[in-house]
């Protein structure tokens, strides 16, 4: 399985989840994504959107990791199994999210707004989604 499959197999995942708030959660911030991308690049400029690109995607993918790892260990206390994860593979996980974000870090046309803001992409996402779970529940009282 390469690269490609894998992060694609993995946003599919996050698109389509079976819980709501999950995959609404994930809905919201890939919108968010792509369109803040497609308005912020223009206006302030390749590495302002680059930069913004790159850093929600760091957010994006580890919570998809995260989600994973939460989602197994919690079907397997459901089940009573005894838990059997190799640790190197989520270390890997987040050494390559390291790795990543020193790539960033590291650019020397880095924007730290646009940084921010990326990293925070999955924050606005949760938030939108509470909002609408809010609004929702007070229409129905």
């Amino acid at each position: 399985m390469n690269l490609k499959n894998i992060f694609s197999s993995a946003f599919e995942g996050l698109w389509n989840d079976e819980d709501s708030m999950v995959r609404d959660t994930g809905r919201v911030s890939i919108i968010i994504t792509i369109l803040g991308t497609a308005v912020l690049t223009p206006v302030f400029g390749l590495w302002f959107g680059l930069t913004f690109f790159l850093s929600a995607a760091v957010m994006l993918i580890n919570f998809i990791w995260l989600k994973e790892i939460i989602t197994m260990l919690t079907n397997r206390a459901a089940k009573s199994e005894k838990v059997k994860t190799n640790p190197f593979k989520y270390l890997f996980r987040f050494i390559l999210i390291g790795c990543f974000l020193y790539v960033i870090l590291s650019a020397r046309e880095l924007n730290t707004f646009a940084l921010l803001l990326g990293l925070s992409v999955l924050v606005i996402g949760v938030t939108a989604v509470s909002i609408k779970t809010l609004i929702n529940l007070s229409e129905n009282d």
